[in-house]
């Protein structure tokens, strides 16, 4: 029978029972995932005594530790097992951690998920400043602004004073910030239970409802027995020099799972999973052995991704289920695949990519005919990728280039890329491997600046669609700024002409005497381009994918009106 119980403790207490290493966070909680913002509000809402929510604890006997298993991936100070009790966090490890950080200074520990160096957090001497708590990575001391958030909890009002050499109006502030903290009151509710399964299963309800746990989280709280974090954790770590690390972890299980025969992701198939680690004991006996497999192929999907599809890390990637099915592929393979294989492979995943054949309505009929066609394809090398369902190229080009979390956008963007475009200026391959490549919008310039359509009153929905855009460098675009394409191309064209055709080909332009790009009526000219481009990209990607472009896409409707 469950004991439930509150206290509303002070920060000096909480101070003592970090000292203590009375509490820990058991293998059912996540990682740490606060960034720097977080941290800061939660100072912030400690000042001002708002309320910041409840820490519920288990209470539990030390003989729990071997059954709950503390994850020793925390920056709190390990657990003392010679304790009678133990005080497992079961909500409110985020705000306790930070308070655990902020407290004692802990520095950046990457291997801890905590990229927070908590030393750099400041607190401003301004009393008209409207943040009063920040993160500053570089901070000159003379300026006498701000004042470290843990100097400040750790040291008297004396030796602050001589330190920083501040005067008694800033000291003052410190005063109230010291006083602001020790009078505050943490409310913790406490659970004595001795049922595991109870914890786990308040766990997952507390944090469903607040919409802080995902899917892999609600499954690692109930493996906890098999170390099922530990172990998708260790394969995240090593595609840290991937650039994949930030890779959901359901994406790793979901592979795991189709490999045993589900046809279905999500939550649906991760209750599935659950019910066999509880009905199989054998299962529970081979699964870590199996990882290692898995792990091998996971590793391998990514160095396929980066080196044969130009996904060089997952901010680049179009779609998480991409991985999964991949490295399922690459599991049953038992191996890199032959060149049969890879062009089934590059057919299936530039469909997927540009066709959001992982989005909306299709997911459901997309997903079971792409796991038999990777079983298949392991099978029988010759097997091939039969696209039944072609893409609609307006719907295609006509999407914005913001859209970023579109499958289709990124597979665009992957596609110029692959095609290794050109600086305008010298000639040269463009680098864009950045992780932050999509993001940085300098790197994407409108063939037909939106200026320029602007001036001419066209407001349609094609100015910042797919088909006018293009990769430059952000010196390059600054240059050319708000020109017309048939002044800025003109100038290149006669300045660069060494090198200016392979450049417009590389960015899949159109420069021949009848293109667009030299109209000197905007209107027309930027019509026409469209329409052009459009059937050059739709059939540099059908080469690009080894096959006609009617096998891919539908026909191409002329646009007629702009």
């Amino acid at each position: 029978m469950s004991k439930i119980y509150s206290k509303n403790i002070p920060f000096s207490t909480l101070k003592r029972n970090f000292i203590d290493c009375i509490y820990a966070v058991p293998q059912l909680q996540r990682n740490y995932v606060w960034d720097k913002k977080r941290v800061c509000l939660l100072l912030d809402s400690i000042y001002n005594h708002l309320p910041i929510g409840v820490s519920l604890i288990w209470k539990a006997k030390s003989t729990k530790v071997a059954e709950i298993k503390p994850n020793n991936k925390t920056i709190l100070s390990p657990l003392k097992l010679n304790r009678s009790s133990i005080e497992f966090i079961i909500d409110g490890q985020q705000r306790l951690t930070s308070l655990y950080g902020i407290a004692f200074g802990i520095n950046e520990a990457i291997d801890f998920n905590s990229k927070i160096d908590f030393r750099k957090i400041y607190f401003s001497l301004n009393k008209n400043a409207e943040n009063k708590f920040v993160f500053l990575n570089r901070y000159d001391f003379e300026r006498k602004e701000y004042i470290p958030v843990y100097e400040a909890i750790n040291n008297g009002p004396k030796n602050l004073k001589k330190r920083f050499n501040l005067n008694n109006h800033k000291i003052q502030l410190i005063k109230k910030l010291k006083n602001q903290i020790q009078s505050y009151r943490f409310h913790f509710l406490y659970l004595e239970s001795n049922s595991l399964d109870e914890i786990r299963e308040t766990f997952i309800r507390i944090n469903s409802q607040g919409m802080t746990v995902g899917k892999a989280d609600a499954l690692f709280a109930r493996t906890t027995n098999i170390g099922l974090r530990d172990l998708v954790d260790n394969t995240r770590r090593a595609t840290i020099t991937r650039q994949y690390n930030e890779m959901k972890p359901e994406s790793f299980i979901y592979t795991f799972i189709l490999s045993k025969g589900e046809n279905r992701v999500g939550k649906t198939a991760l209750d599935k999973f659950v019910m066999r680690f509880k009905n199989q004991k054998q299962f529970k006996v081979k699964f870590q052995k199996e990882w290692k497999k898995y792990h091998k192929a996971f590793l391998q999907c990514i160095d396929y991704l980066a080196d044969d599809l130009d996904v060089a890390n997952y901010s680049q990637l179009p779609s998480n289920n991409i991985f999964t099915m991949l490295s399922l592929f690459f599991y049953l393979n038992n191996g890199r695949p032959s060149t049969a294989q890879k062009w089934e492979i590059r057919k299936w995943f530039w469909h997927t990519s540009l066709g959001e054949r992982y989005s909306g309505g299709a997911f459901n009929k997309n997903i079971p005919n792409d796991i038999n066609f990777f079983r298949k394809l392991a099978k029988r090398k010759t097997y091939k990728y039969v696209i039944s369902n072609k893409i609609n190229p307006n719907e295609l080009f006509k999407k914005g280039y913001k859209q970023i979390n579109s499958s289709a956008v990124k597979g665009f963007y992957l596609f110029l890329k692959s095609l290794r475009p050109r600086y305008i200026e010298v000639g040269y391959p463009m680098m864009l491997d950045n992780p932050l490549w999509l993001s940085n919008r300098k790197d994407r310039h409108h063939i037909f600046p939106t200026n320029v359509l602007n001036r001419k009153h066209i407001k349609s929905r094609w100015n910042n669609s797919l088909l006018n855009i293009c990769f430059l460098s952000a010196d390059e675009n600054q240059s050319i700024s708000d020109d017309y394409p048939h002044k800025y191309l003109g100038y290149y064209k006669t300045k660069r002409k060494k090198y200016f055709h392979s450049v417009m080909r590389s960015h899949v332009l159109p420069i021949k005497m009848d293109s667009g790009v030299w109209e000197m009526n905007t209107k027309k000219g930027f019509k026409s381009f469209l329409n052009q481009r459009a059937e050059r990209l739709l059939t540099r990607i059908a080469n690009k994918v080894g096959i006609k472009k009617n096998q891919m896409f539908y026909p191409f409707e002329e646009i007629k009106r702009v």
